[in-house]
């Protein structure tokens, strides 16, 4: 089973993306913190064509915005300038926009 369960921070605005086929990807980068660590890890995420995820994501999200990802770690090798390079990243069955961090600010304020 390949199964991965994330909740982060958007590290940039959503880009749509055109895929083979003329399928719109849309990609986001995400940061993750863990209580018992100083630093974030970062995750690619791709959306696929699924219902209307792709445009939602585009639209909606923005950098700073705090989401949960569900999905599989898809994981691709290649070379580049005779180096192995590898690219992981999260290809995204679920997407949940969680609150906003404007909003979360003005909600720990009150």
């Amino acid at each position: 089973m390949n199964k991965i369960f994330l909740i982060g921070r958007l590290v940039a605005n959503p880009e749509l993306k055109n895929a083979f086929d003329n399928v719109d990807v849309c990609t986001f980068a995400i940061a993750v913190n863990y209580k018992d660590a100083g630093k974030p890890s970062y995750f690619n995420i791709s959306v696929w064509p699924k219902g209307d995820l792709v445009p939602t994501c585009y639209k909606y999200l923005q950098k700073g915005a705090r989401v949960f990802v569900s999905g599989r770690l898809i994981i691709n090798e290649y070379l580049k300038d005779d180096i192995k390079k590898i690219n992981v990243e999260v290809r995204a069955d679920e997407v949940a926009f969680l609150s906003p961090k404007k909003a979360e600010k003005k909600e720990q304020a009150k």
